[in-house]
């Protein structure tokens, strides 16, 4: 591979974004960027409490959406030990950008059940009329918020100025120096995505890390998100087990499909919930 071009991509592409801006530690990065965050889920997951104190795990993050009304609709949360709710997030720089951005008087917002921003103000500042739940990413950030924006750069909107015009330059492009620009780009995704395997392997180790992203494969893609959680929960469920009922008690348990009630009027049924209620 020609080191050059692989060295242009990688030059050109950093000096063409937005990421010197977020250099300093004290800089508050784009709402975008931390739209791309979170829908990326590159955050601490095990380490996340709301602003009320409350632990919080993120089952499904929600769909990004580009209609109007809260950034991410259909998330699944579990606050505590409580049984999981869906509802939409909201992504805010501050906890005053519920107000700010008439969000308490839309109606489309009724179903916000969790307000994420960036940084925390004292509790007492707090009491917008929002979702009760606050989330503030700060100090949840897997990695510096510059490496991220390089990450991230196609989720987060950095720059939306050159978008589609590369056309035109890659059409004068000799087939050995597209292949050569192109190889160099690949490398370049390719180190973003070790960064956020290290970024995750720092914060759980590598044996955790690499069980993550081998369950969220065998889920793509859209059983990426229940199969992360999978395994997540491996130290729950993975333990020594005597045979593959009590494993599938465990997994059904920790799904939340082990009803909560007997049928009473089958009794096979019942046995087996009971047994695996027993186990799990």
């Amino acid at each position: 591979m020609n080191s050059r071009a692989e060295n242009f991509y990688a030059v050109w592409r950093q000096r063409c974004r937005a990421v010197n801006l977020l250099r300093d530690a004290g800089t508050v990065p784009p709402e975008k960027l931390l739209q791309a965050v979170w829908q990326h889920q590159r955050i601490r997951r095990d380490q996340l409490q709301t602003a009320d104190g409350r632990n919080l795990r993120v089952l499904h993050p929600g769909f990004a959406s580009a209609e109007g009304g809260p950034d991410f609709r259909g998330a699944v949360l579990q606050f505590e030990n409580e049984p999981p709710v869906s509802g939409d997030v909201e992504v805010d720089l501050q906890p005053g950008g519920w107000r700010a951005h008439g969000h308490d008087q839309n109606p489309g917002y009724k179903n916000v059940i969790l307000h994420v921003i960036w940084e925390s103000v004292p509790v007492s500042k707090t009491r917008f009329p929002g979702p009760s739940a606050v989330l503030a990413l700060r100090n949840l950030l897997d990695a510096p918020p510059a490496e991220l924006a390089l990450a991230l750069e196609n989720e987060s909107g950095l720059p939306v100025s050159l978008r589609g015009k590369c056309a035109a330059p890659l059409r004068d492009l000799s087939p050995s120096q597209l292949s050569e620009l192109l190889h160099a780009a690949a490398k370049v995704r390719f180190e973003n995505k070790a960064r956020a395997f290290l970024a995750r392997a720092r914060n759980s180790g590598w044996e955790q890390a690499l069980w993550e992203q081998l369950f969220r494969a065998l889920g793509y893609k859209h059983n990426a998100w229940p199969m992360l959680n999978l395994a997540e929960t491996m130290p729950r469920w993975a333990r020594p087990a005597d045979s593959a009922f009590v494993l599938q008690a465990r997994l059904l348990g920790l799904s939340g499909l082990l009803p909560n009630e007997l049928t009473r009027a089958q009794k096979s049924s019942d046995t087996y919930l009971r047994l695996a209620w027993d186990c799990w």
